[in-house]
């Protein structure tokens, strides 16, 4: 799903028991890495959690926000 509440938005993976956007998974900065990464045959989910990660590199903070779709 894309994280619209980022500019550029994140690529993020999340369960489908997830309780929110606390547990999303970062994938990709941008959809444009994500696409390069999966040309270039070097794409590989991420599982573990990356939420302060995400937080640190983007700004984005938990909550509600853009919907994921």
């Amino acid at each position: 799903m894309l994280d619209l509440r980022g500019d550029p938005a994140p690529v993020l993976l999340a369960d489908i028991t997830s309780s929110g956007w606390d547990s999303a998974v970062r994938q990709a900065d941008d959809v444009r890495q994500l696409i390069s990464r999966i040309e270039a045959g070097t794409f590989g989910f991420h599982w573990e959690d990356q939420v302060a990660s995400l937080r640190r590199t983007s700004g984005v903070r938990s909550g509600h926000g853009a919907a994921p779709w």
